[in-house]
């Protein structure tokens, strides 16, 4: 936005007013979908539990059987980490598939029992 101005790099007036302004909109446009979305809250359990899961546990241990490991996986100085490895992908899906079966299972229970609240409401369900 500001390619070859003095803005980009020092505190100016200017510089400050672009970074509220950028900030207020996007904290605006967060509760915007926030409060929308009347069961935001499940919505965020299953997006963690599909993606942040994998980033965390199973993604990692399988660079590390595929990219990061030298040698046999059951060779003396790789005996340990093969082990770590193996029970963080264990419990990496172990939380993609629990999590993400919870998830949707409260929010269709939420449904069922009529406790979800409609959009932009403040008060709880009838």
């Amino acid at each position: 936005m500001y390619r070859d101005s003095v803005t980009r790099f020092i505190n100016t007036p200017k510089g400050w007013i672009s970074w509220v302004s950028l900030i207020t909109l996007i904290t605006v446009i967060a509760w915007v979908i926030a409060e929308a979305i009347p069961f935001f809250s499940d919505l965020l359990a299953i997006s963690s539990s599909l993606f942040i899961s994998g980033f965390t546990f199973y993604f990692p241990a399988m660079m590390w059987f595929m990219l990061i490991r030298k040698g046999s996986p059951f060779s003396k100085e790789n005996l340990v980490w093969t082990i770590l490895n193996a029970l963080c992908f264990v419990v990496g899906i172990v939380i993609l598939v629990g999590g993400t079966y919870s998830s949707i299972k409260d929010i269709i229970n939420s449904y069922e029992t009529g406790s979800v609240r409609g959009a932009f409401s403040c008060s709880s369900p009838a």
